[in-house]
């Protein structure tokens, strides 16, 4: 059972994210990876992770084929990653398309999130253009999930098993 006071700090860590690294596997088995951005939303008790991908990409493809899935949240420099396992779940569109309005919103919000849009990285932000059906929205069920972090006070890394 993971400590509380470390299962709210990893809660919190994980909803100021917005990055990650997605790994779906190919039809010969193999893994392909892409960086894309994700959101956490739910309740205390659950994970809930969302991302969008377009519909043609191989991302997709792969999903509607094989829908096993690995994330890796936290790729900067200090000792802080999630490491995530489980399956992603394609939405439908009723469901897919208020959400994806509601992160457009979340991510605009995000603090430094400008320094994307400054011509740098990206024009402005992506999903407040998305329209219609060429994107699907998908929600990762998580069977494992571990926080690997660097413990402030004791200034060790730790490992904590969330799922």
């Amino acid at each position: 059972m993971i400590d509380p006071v470390i299962k709210n700090e990893f809660r919190n860590r994980l909803h100021e994210q917005f990055i990650a690294v997605l790994s779906t596997v190919n039809a010969m088995g193999k893994p392909e990876s892409a960086v894309l951005y994700y959101w956490a939303d739910g309740p205390e008790d659950e994970i809930r992770l969302f991302f969008a991908t377009r519909r043609d990409s191989r991302k997709f493809q792969n999903l509607m084929e094989r829908d096993s899935v690995a994330m890796l949240v936290g790729t900067g420099f200090e000792p802080d990653s999630i490491q995530i396992q489980g399956r992603a779940e394609l939405l439908k569109t009723i469901d897919g398309a208020p959400l994806l309005a509601e992160f457009s919103r979340m991510l605009d919000a995000k603090p430094n999130v400008e320094l994307l849009y400054r011509g740098a990285y990206l024009p402005q932000n992506p999903f407040g253009r998305i329209e219609g059906e060429e994107f699907g929205v998908f929600r990762v069920i998580p069977d494992f999930v571990r926080w690997m972090r660097l413990n402030p006070e004791t200034n060790k890394v730790e490992d904590h098993q969330v799922i």
